[in-house]
């Protein structure tokens, strides 16, 4: 049978540690790299993520998370609310060599998604812009003539 038991000195203070009841602490800071694996419907799946505050409310402590999604696609930063309450959700520190993604490739990516953005705005206002100009007669306010009466090329 394995001994249960483990002698450690903290600040010069020795004590006995029952290795069945210890756990590890993990030390994180806002900034920090870390890897989230999230359960997604029915697999886990692996983000790359930065803790970005800690909310000290009284009853759940909270971390805030900005991960990242589809990074070689489509990529996506969402945020992450982690305390005690949450569920199918796992934490880690990242080291700097795992690194899941190119952080250049990533914001060429967010380049490419504001053009198409900017793109479909431009073209909104473009047609705003014609709506206004083959339109705006239809909208403005009719002549009144009193009944009874012939219309003129002067009273139009």
């Amino acid at each position: 049978m394995a001994k249960s038991t483990r002698i450690i000195e903290i600040g010069g203070v020795k004590m006995e540690v029952d290795l069945r009841y210890c756990k590890t602490v993990d030390h994180y800071h806002v900034g920090q790299n870390i890897k989230l694996l999230k359960k997604e419907y029915s697999t886990y799946e692996a983000h790359s993520g930065i803790i970005v505050g800690f909310d000290n409310f009284a009853s759940r402590p909270t971390i805030v998370i900005a991960y990242l999604t589809n990074p070689g696609y489509n990529p996506e930063i969402k945020f992450l609310y982690y305390n005690s309450e949450s569920k199918d959700i796992e934490i880690t520190p990242m080291l700097t060599e795992e690194v899941l993604f190119d952080k250049a490739d990533v914001m060429a990516k967010f380049d490419l998604q504001i053009a198409k953005q900017q793109a479909m705005l431009d073209e909104f206002k473009e047609k705003k812009a014609f709506f206004v100009d083959m339109y705006a007669k239809a909208f403005e306010a009719p002549v009144q003539v009193p009944q009874g009466e012939l219309i003129t090329e002067e009273a139009v």
